[in-house]
Formats: C-alpha cells, sequence, structure tokens
C-alpha cells in the first residue's frame, strides 16, 4: 500500500528591486521556499533561461515535484533597465558656408563611457548647427546613434560640448575686368 498527500508549499521570489540596470551578467532570481529543501522552478516569460539583455520580465517560480507538494506558480516582474552611455571627446567639424545648417561630427577619437565589455556597440551620425549663418563657434547639436549588437541594452546621452565655425564661402566672379572712367567730379 502506497499513501499520497499533496503538502502546501510557500515560494517567495526574491525579486532583487523592482529595477535593475543592465551590468552584462545574467540575472538569476533565487526563491526561496518553505519547507527549504523542495526544488523550485524558475521561468522568465515562459524560459528557464535566465535574461541577460534589458527588458521587462515576467518571473514565475513553481514548485518542481508536484506529486508530493502543491503550490500555485508565484509570480513578479524584473525589470532590467538600459544603461546610459556617453560619447567621450567628439569633434564638430567647421565648414564653409553651404547654406544648410548640417553638420559632421568627427568620431575617430571618440569613446563611450559606461558600457559593459565585451559588448559591440557603435556611435554614428551627425549634427545640426544652431545657426546656418557663417560665424566663429557656433554650437552643435548632435544627432548619434547606437549600432552594434547590443545596442539595444543602451541609451545614448547626446554630447552638448561641441561647437565649430561655419567659414564665409569666398566668391570670385570669373572673367571680371575693371572699365576706365573719366573723371566727372
Amino acid at each position: 500500500i502506497s499513501i499520497k498527500w499533496n503538502q502546501t508549499l510557500t515560494i517567495n521570489l526574491n525579486l532583487p528591486y523592482p529595477k535593475l540596470t543592465y551590468n552584462g551578467l545574467l540575472q538569476v532570481i533565487t526563491p526561496s521556499s518553505t519547507p527549504t529543501f523542495v526544488s523550485v522552478l524558475v521561468k522568465y516569460n515562459g524560459s528557464t533561461n535566465e535574461p541577460i539583455n534589458a527588458g521587462t520580465y515576467t518571473v514565475t517560480a513553481e514548485v518542481a515535484d508536484t506529486t508530493t507538494y502543491y503550490s500555485a506558480p508565484t509570480s513578479g516582474s524584473l525589470t532590467v533597465e538600459k544603461r546610459g552611455l556617453t560619447v567621450i571627446d567628439a569633434v564638430a567639424n567647421s565648414k564653409v558656408y553651404d547654406r544648410p545648417d548640417v553638420a559632421t561630427i568627427d568620431l575617430s577619437g571618440a569613446t563611450l563611457g559606461g558600457f559593459v565589455s565585451p559588448d559591440v556597440v557603435t556611435v554614428s551620425g551627425g549634427g545640426v548647427f544652431d545657426s546656418s549663418n557663417a560665424v566663429t563657434l557656433i554650437a552643435v547639436t548632435a544627432n548619434l546613434t547606437l549600432g552594434g549588437a547590443n545596442a539595444g541594452n543602451y541609451t545614448l546621452s547626446q554630447p552638448t560640448y561641441l561647437a565649430a565655425e561655419i567659414d564665409p564661402l569666398e566668391l570670385t566672379v570669373p572673367d571680371a575686368e575693371a572699365q576706365d572712367k573719366v573723371y566727372d567730379g
């Protein structure tokens, strides 16, 4: 004769904080249970794979051995927020007046501050001069974007220190000749 009974099990998810910032590591939730020796299965959006990337995940925990213990699944939400990046040492390029206010930004010596190694993240784009007129040292508003395999885990703070010159356009008149004239007072 074998006797089976279901015992009630209590599971606590122990979510770290409602929100975490992306750090490139697996976000493992370790639930606690009463009794403590019972194996608990944790799922993230229905999968047993722990999340790494930024996003919001529904976390559920349920007892692994349903023949001996019973517990309704416990669930909660885990948000991994995108990590903020800054562009360091970007340089706005000066140009000769050409009417549009489009600015180019030299990123060849720039670095991204705040990214998690070995993530692949790139930055590209240009900017806009605050005026299209020929001016010495005019502010440039950057419009840079992130790219690369891990760009979705980051947000970008645009550089605010950019300035460059719009030099006057030198005009030449081809084949111009001065005409002689008699002084007429």
